[in-house]
């Protein structure tokens, strides 16, 4: 019986940390996509999409 309680306990110790690196890995990847969003210059992208399709005026 004591063996049994061992390998559950041993198993479940793998399963959270197996868990908490995911959760680790999957944040330090989450902060990554942020920090390269916050560089991105939305600013100059509008502007230079909207350039690209400035309205024409229609000539009679």
């Amino acid at each position: 019986m004591i063996k049994f309680i061992d390998s559950q306990a041993e198993y479940t110790k793998r399963a959270a940390k197996v868990g908490m690196d995911t959760f680790t890995t999957l944040s330090s990847e989450a902060v990554k996509q942020v920090e390269a969003a916050t560089k991105y210059d939305y600013v100059k992208a509008g502007q230079e999409f909207f350039k690209a399709f400035q309205p024409t005026t229609a000539k009679k």
